[in-house]
């Protein structure tokens, strides 16, 4: 409450005090994520999902054809 006493002995009105005290400070930090954009966590992470996907998809085709099971499907 010392806070909003200071503020209303500068001048300021005591609703706009009231609004303006904070119980306690926030300060947020930014330290590996200075830009505040996900995208570049998130591409590492869609490239090896697709690679992953390709890859097991590239690798069920080549044991179907290797064992001549694939025309069957077709």
């Amino acid at each position: 409450m010392f806070l909003i006493e200071t503020l209303r002995k500068q001048g300021v009105p005591g609703k706009i005090a009231f609004i303006q005290y904070e119980i306690f400070q926030l300060t947020f930090i930014k330290k590996y994520n200075r830009s505040a954009n996900y995208i570049y966590f998130l591409w590492p992470g869609f490239i090896f999902t697709i690679l992953q996907q390709v890859l097991s998809l590239v690798l069920s085709f080549a044991s179907e054809f290797e064992m001549k099971t694939f025309a069957k499907f077709i």
